[in-house]
């Protein structure tokens, strides 16, 4: 069935609805072709979620001594600065737990991108309850005064912000007034100065507020997360203009949020979580959630409710301020706090959540995704042997041979081995379709020294310039093929 020449999505029964054909959309596949992971009762679900409950949580907040599973590396604002990033480029309250979906045709509330909309929402004419009434540029209510500085509330204690879920806890909520109190700084300056007309004055505390996040974003929280080595080789500078060295997220046409990273990789962060922590000096030992129905509200750090009187949070208890000694994050690896297998409102466990919503995507494995990068990790040489051998041979058939040898000889390691992505041991041919040259590497031979390949047939995706490559590897016939775009 067809309306105005469009399949509609999940009718077609010669592919599976979560296997969608685009590379753009609000949400998306990154690994398109990687196989999902095989399905898991209720049960088995419950069990790898309780094996990650770690023992070690803390009795205790921060008193200076670092303990086993503390990382004093990334101190502990980072875990809610993540979060906080979540909340700004991904937002999907569509999606079940209970059947399968198919990403492309979820659609994200939030723009992939650092725009701040779970700040802004759609600005002031749209959703004026975020803002006051006073003369100049539209600013953000606020609530409390000194050190108690509070998100604005309705009667009922909900809070009238871009997105709801920047009130799920009391160090999102503050580190949200954070940015509340920096656009309405900004709008201060600009209202001040008369060469900046009244009706561009919102717009331009808006963008100077984005690029002071997106500068945080990028070369301090990323700094801190992946280190400076990977950060250099991604994000490069050259002529003045920044580049972006993007090996699998290719979007063809507009930006996507890939799920691979919204519902799974991003999610590094519950482990950071520390479980207990100290606000100030005055409000201490606070778990992030308390375990049962009836919690008190000084009990723990939930939120959905006014702050508390003296609950302001002292940054310097979460970020190296004038030499403090901020309570750190926890290592980032398979433990969770206590906290989180007791969540407010839920009967479900966090890391239960995080499963079924992983295979309710038919996410893949993680070690299969992990073979995959290896894989195009090794398949670097190979493209960079096809990028030579085309610039030495043109695109001609007629020479495949000779490209072997050169190839052959170009390829052997000084003891006669072949490395893993040599082309000593493949044929090669070429033809020219439509723009494009297709460059054939057939028929591994059966004396080829080289383990075979071991992980299901996919899509291998490198660059060089503006030049996408695409490597496929067929497993049966130990064949691959690689297309350059022109």
């Amino acid at each position: 069935m067809r309306f105005h020449g469009t399949e509609i999505r999940g009718l077609s029964d010669q592919r599976p609805p979560t296997l969608s054909p685009l590379m753009e959309g609000r949400f998306g596949r990154m690994f398109r072709r990687l196989p999902s992971a095989p399905s898991y009762t209720a049960d088995e679900l419950l069990a790898l979620a309780e094996s990650m409950h770690d023992d070690a949580t803390p009795t205790s907040g921060w008193g200076g001594q670092v303990e086993d599973r503390d990382n004093p590396d990334i101190p502990a604002a980072y875990t809610y600065f993540g979060q906080f990033i979540d909340h700004d480029i991904t937002f999907d309250p569509m999606s079940s737990l209970q059947r399968l979906n198919d990403p492309d045709a979820l659609v994200d509330f939030r723009t992939p991108r650092f725009d701040l909309d779970s700040v802004y929402g759609s600005g002031p004419a749209d959703e004026p309850f975020q803002y006051a009434s006073s003369p100049g540029a539209p600013r953000f209510l606020t609530a409390g005064s000194g050190t108690d500085i509070d998100l604005p509330r309705n009667s009922e204690g909900i809070a009238l912000i871009g997105d709801p879920r920047n009130d799920e806890n009391i160090i999102v909520s503050q580190l949200h007034t954070v940015f509340l109190r920096a656009h309405n700084r900004f709008v201060a300056v600009i209202d001040a100065d008369s060469n900046i007309p009244a009706d561009r004055r919102f717009d331009e505390a808006q963008r100077l507020t984005r690029w002071h996040y997106q500068w945080i974003v990028v070369n301090d929280y990323l700094r801190k997360i992946v280190g400076n080595e990977l950060l250099d080789q991604l994000l490069t500078e050259k002529n003045g203009e920044w580049d972006i060295k993007r090996n699998f997220y290719r979007p063809q046409k507009n930006t996507y949020m890939p799920v691979e990273f919204s519902v799974a990789a991003f999610r590094f962060g519950h482990s950071m979580i520390r479980g207990i922590y100290n606000l100030n000096p005055v409000v201490r030992d606070r778990p992030i959630f308390a375990p049962g129905d009836n919690v008190g509200p000084l009990d723990d750090l939930r939120g959905g409710r006014a702050l508390p009187a003296q609950w302001g949070i002292q940054w310097d208890h979460f970020l190296p301020i004038k030499e403090s000694a901020p309570q750190p994050s926890r290592k980032i690896d398979a433990g969770l706090a206590s906290g989180l297998f007791d969540l407010p409102r839920r009967d479900d466990t966090l890391p239960f959540l995080n499963l079924k919503r992983g295979q309710a995507l038919q996410l893949p494995r993680a070690k299969t995704s992990l073979a995959h990068w290896a894989t195009f990790a090794s398949s670097r040489a190979l493209n960079s042997t096809a990028r030579w051998t085309r610039r030495r041979y043109g695109s001609t058939s007629s020479r495949s041979q000779s490209s072997k040898q050169a190839a052959s000889a170009w390829g052997r390691r000084a003891d006669g081995s072949w490395p893993r992505s040599c082309w000593g041991c493949w044929r090669r041919t070429v033809s020219r379709t439509s723009g494009r040259t297709h460059i054939g590497l057939l028929t591994q031979k059966d004396s080829c020294p080289l383990p075979a390949v071991t992980e299901s047939s996919d899509w291998l995706t490198s660059s060089r310039g503006q030049r996408p490559r695409r490597l496929e590897i067929d497993t049966a016939s130990r064949s691959t093929d690689l297309l350059v775009t022109d």
